[in-house]
């Protein structure tokens, strides 16, 4: 999950540079084009480019996001609500409890991690 976060920062990163490429190169357009453009018309173009508003579409993402990680939030923590029950109610161990859920192997080492927390 921290590699996923990470992947996800450095994609970041690299869009807002990619961002910045666009920008200067507007601005080398706009210098080398047949009618120079005043100092004041180079500043209003980079402005607009650097404080433009993020677009409908990364808005989005962002949203679909943000639900998706709240989704496997409340799953995770209502496996663990149920493995807690199990547990208490049927006297069973841990790992009992994960086979009758059907967690899977590669995710029980993290829910036994998240129960003794």
């Amino acid at each position: 999950m921290i590699v996923r976060m990470f992947e996800y920062d450095v994609a970041i990163a690299l869009k807002d540079y990619a961002d910045l490429v666009i920008i200067m190169r507007n601005v080398i357009d706009a210098i080398l084009a047949k009618e120079p453009l005043t100092k004041k018309e180079v500043n209003n173009i980079m402005l607009g480019e650097v404080f433009r508003l993020p677009s409908d579409e990364l808005r989005e993402e962002g949203e679909r996001n943000g639900i998706q990680k709240g989704i496997q939030k409340g799953v995770q923590e209502c496996l663990l609500s149920s493995l807690r029950n199990l547990m208490k109610n049927m006297s069973w161990t841990a790992t009992q409890a994960m086979e009758a859920l059907s967690i899977p192997t590669a995710e029980q080492a993290t829910y036994a991690a998240m129960l003794k927390a």
